[in-house]
């Protein structure tokens, strides 16, 4: 007879064999391989018992499939295929290349190759979509083989995002910075010379040429401080362009005497700005005009003046 103080210690043991059981009975349902079963919504569910990602892969904006190797079974794709390419999912059981009939004619080769190599490592390939309502789309795809423990390919998994929107975006940036290089090219009266925050040259313009000599080729990739700045005023430039990093803001524009390449200075009214664009870092920008002109047009105006003084003089 079992004394009463060990009934509380039997029940907990029944207990821990449960769970055990019902642990055991988890670990064989998650290990069993449902292959390509059709589920009651007609997507596939994910291959080698991975299930239980449907519920996740479901809510993703993003197209997340699973293909053999060879790309010729489809063994899941979720829900957002169909807002992503425009085209039912069903098709796909009949013809696992029926997405690309969305890929535009100018990229499909491209694509064609991404599917040739991404059983070999991880790839990516970036496309442009034509979806039946006329509409336009870009799309990014990235793909990574999965590998048994063997380390043989099983399958290749992959994420399609649409990327339209970030696109837009950097063409809109490129164009505003292609309108804003070419009206800069085209200042004949102002050098403007672009420089990274450390003073790398990264524009050079017409301008700057003609004001201090060098080529483009030649400014390109050189420092700014050793390239214009007098000996005297580098440790101040210097000092200029760590501010503006720091700060953000542009120093106040002045008169300076600049350096030539052939080490004569240039007098210039030099001003500064601070180009920020989002994802890159700060640019800056210098615009400097050439005041050899005006000196000249000064000393022109006070020899004329002089000289109605003399002839002032001389008439009296």
């Amino acid at each position: 007879m079992n004394h009463p103080e060990d009934a509380p210690r039997e029940t907990l043991l029944a207990e821990l064999a449960a769970a055990r059981r019902r642990i055991a009975e988890l670990e064989a349902a998650l290990d069993e391989n449902t292959g390509a079963a059709t589920a009651p919504d007609g997507i596939p569910p994910l291959p080698g018992g991975l299930d239980v990602l449907r519920q996740f892969a479901r809510d993703l904006d993003d197209v997340l499939f699973v293909q053999t190797p060879d790309a010729a079974r489809l063994l899941h794709v979720n829900p957002a295929y169909e807002a992503v390419f425009g085209r039912p999912a069903a098709e796909l059981a009949a013809d696992p290349w029926d997405w690309t009939g969305a890929v535009h004619p100018a990229d499909l080769e491209e694509v064609l190759a991404h599917v040739r190599r991404r059983a070999q490592a991880p790839d990516a390939a970036e496309c442009r979509l034509l979806l039946p309502d006329g509409e336009n789309r870009r799309v990014r795809i990235r793909t990574v083989p999965l590998r048994d423990a063997a380390g043989n390919v099983t399958h290749v998994a992959g994420l399609i995002r649409d990327v339209s929107d970030a696109h837009h975006a950097r063409e809109t940036v490129r164009q505003s910075e292609e309108r804003f290089r070419t009206l800069l090219e085209h200042l004949e009266s102002v050098a403007v010379q672009g420089y990274a925050m450390d003073g790398t040259v990264i524009y050079w313009n017409r301008a700057s040429t003609q004001v201090y000599g060098y080529t483009e080729a030649e400014a390109m990739g050189r420092n700014l401080v050793d390239l214009i700045i007098p000996p005297a005023m580098r440790d101040e430039v210097r000092g200029a362009i760590r501010y503006m990093r720091e700060t953000g803001q542009a120093i106040p524009a002045s008169e300076l005497l600049l350096m030539r390449k052939d080490g004569s200075l240039a007098p210039v009214f030099s001003s500064h700005a601070i180009i920020c664009v989002p994802g890159r870092d700060p640019e800056l920008f210098c615009m400097d005009v050439d005041l050899c002109a005006l000196r000249r047009a000064e000393e022109e105006l006070r020899a004329a003046r002089a000289l109605i003084e003399e002839l002032r003089r001389g008439g009296t």
